[in-house]
């Protein structure tokens, strides 16, 4: 047995199992095993066939610290997978007759305007599809990361970027932006405007687009991974001023049966599922041939069309995907990132093949466990210690206060328990020092920082991010 499944039989020793008329018992165990193996802490899961929910289950803790076991209405957070709520609130204004997806987006936001922009004007549909490949870095670590995001600094990020190069890519900023038609068309707040349009006439009470909310209920799946051989808690954790239209909203799995049970039988069906733009080819097993509204369309092994969206973040995996023309549709929420999305492949091919009554096709699941063995052996990058690694020729008492930059907010340092913390928002950065210079750990930012020194003065701090430097300077 490998450490990883050794170490996973310890944290797992009776994992909880729904009690349900099951009738893909067959797959269960493997699930479960997988799950242990990629470094879930649990799982829920539903499958809808013909109009009703087929099966309904969880596995594992929600919470590893008071051992609560995850059931059909733990809520979790769903990260891009909000996108497709998002996509159906717009088209359902649209069927109501308050939009028109036609439309050139100032028609909504008379202040849209990109530093490159296409021949013909940016249309609603453009967004909905990711036709045109609008991306913002720094809008979107705004939006989902720091909590800093103005309109201001949004509209002025915006300006600074354009398409790319007239071509689909996928991109958080279209669904920021719809989020704002929304709020346009209705008057309301994006996410109050999403529970009057979609929660509510589907029957969604567990399903909610505030952080506060979703973290406040005592079912609700805590953000956690795997690291140095035990689960942690996963950072950074979703706050209120960091939900957002493209990536902020929790569900549960019954939630999530009632929702694509609606997409499947719906007469708006046709209109979300129908491919609006092309995009590159992605595998044998799922070809992503375009976007629908927000739905990655392609087939399923090339015999049935298939539409998939899912959603990750620090310690939570979404993800649904749907065989409209059998009726066959299947949602999983993970308690977990990295290895443990693999859970959602391996459990979409067994379902499908299963009712599709396919044999024989290659089990992804022994090399995804080999991967995911290889990707928790991996040691954790130390943390910088002021006793041992000295930062500047500046005293510390310096270097602690807080730096703003107009168009990205705070930047805050402080020392606790002799190590830097260090905050651009709400979100905290992983520092280690090098030559002078601050440098940013983790695959998000791959950054650094350089402290602006003047006559042994520390004024403030040069942040290279995304092939770009913005100084901070000091304000307290």
């Amino acid at each position: 047995m490998s450490p990883v499944a050794c170490l996973c039989a310890l944290l797992f020793p009776s994992p909880p199992k729904m009690a349900l008329d099951n009738p893909y018992a067959q797959f269960t165990d493997r699930w479960h095993q997988a799950a242990k193996g990629l470094g879930a802490s649990s799982y829920s899961l539903v499958v809808v066939k013909d109009g009703k929910v087929a099966l309904l289950e969880s596995w594992g803790y929600r919470d590893l610290e008071q051992s609560k076991a995850a059931d059909p209405d733990t809520c979790y957070y769903i990260a891009s997978l909000t996108k497709t709520y998002t996509a159906l609130a717009v088209t359902k204004l649209e069927e109501q007759g308050k939009l028109n997806v036609k439309d050139p987006v100032t028609k909504y936001l008379p202040w849209f305007k990109l530093s490159k922009a296409p021949k013909q004007a940016v249309t609603v549909e453009d967004l909905l599809s990711h036709r045109l490949g609008i991306d913002c870095s720094q809008a979107v670590l705004l939006d989902a990361y720091t909590g800093e995001i103005t309109e201001d600094r949004y509209r002025h990020w915006l300006g600074t970027t354009g398409i790319a190069a007239d071509r689909t890519a996928y991109s958080n900023v279209h669904f920021t932006l719809l989020g704002r038609i929304i709020e346009k068309v209705t008057g309301k707040d994006w996410r109050v405007a999403l529970e009057d349009i979609v929660f509510k006439p589907l029957g969604l009470t567990n399903t909610t687009a505030f952080a506060s909310s979703m973290y406040g209920r005592d079912n609700c799946a805590a953000p956690l991974m795997m690291s140095a051989g035990s689960f942690q808690y996963a950072k950074p954790v979703k706050i209120d001023s960091t939900m957002h239209a493209a990536g902020g909203m929790g569900t549960t799995a019954r939630d999530l049966g009632k929702y694509i049970t609606n997409l499947l039988s719906s007469n708006l069906g046709g209109r979300l599922f129908t491919r609006l733009s092309t995009g590159t080819p992605n595998g044998s097993i799922r070809i992503r041939d375009g976007f629908a509204r927000a739905w990655s369309t392609g087939s399923y092994r090339k015999l049935t069309p298939l539409l998939t969206h899912g959603g990750g973040y620090a310690g939570a995996a979404s993800m649904v995907a749907m065989l409209p023309e059998k009726g066959i549709g299947f949602g999983l929420l993970v308690n977990g990132d990295g290895p443990a999305s693999a859970l959602e492949a391996i459990i979409m091919l067994d379902v499908f093949d299963h009712e599709l009554g396919l044999k024989g096709q290659a089990d992804l699941l022994p090399d995804y466990l080999i991967e995911a063995a290889a990707y928790y052996d991996k040691k954790p990058t130390p943390k910088t210690n002021l006793a041992f690694q000295p930062i500047l020729i500046v005293d510390v008492k310096q270097i602690a206060g807080t730096y703003t930059n107009k168009h990205l907010g705070k930047l805050t340092f402080e020392v606790v328990d002799g190590l830097f913390v260090a905050k651009l928002g709400h979100f905290t950065l992983d520092l280690k020092q090098e030559n002078g210079a601050f440098t940013l750990v983790g695959e998000r930012l791959g950054t650094s920082l350089k402290p602006i020194v003047k006559d042994n003065r520390l004024l403030g701090f040069t942040l290279t991010w995304y092939g770009r430097s913005d100084d901070f300077l000091k304000t307290s």
